[in-house]
């Protein structure tokens, strides 16, 4: 990450609407990725954005950081997906 407030600035991004990522996967492969997980975008029959560990994500986000682990749903994929902040490379709003 380039400076303290990449995180939280995509933090606040992915809650607002969709985004392009750019992480590095479990197997060392880069992917990218469009994800969000603001509810317009999200399919109605899809759980998950509405649980309480979603509703404010950048009071949060120390324990994120700690757990390297978010989930955030991928657009290009049609579910949910496992981003771990330490493998962030870049993002971009779509």
């Amino acid at each position: 990450m380039t400076d303290s407030s990449f995180f939280p600035n995509f933090l606040e991004r992915v809650q607002q609407g969709l985004v392009d990522v750019r992480f590095e996967k479990a197997d060392g492969t880069q992917t990218n990725r469009k994800v969000t997980l603001s509810p317009n975008w999200i399919p109605a029959d899809e759980p998950g954005v509405q649980q309480p560990e979603y509703e404010d994500l950048l009071e949060s986000k120390d324990a994120i950081l700690d757990q390297d682990y978010l989930r955030v749903y991928s657009i290009t994929d049609q579910g949910w997906r496992t981003i771990k902040p330490s493998k962030l490379i870049s993002w971009i709003t779509g």
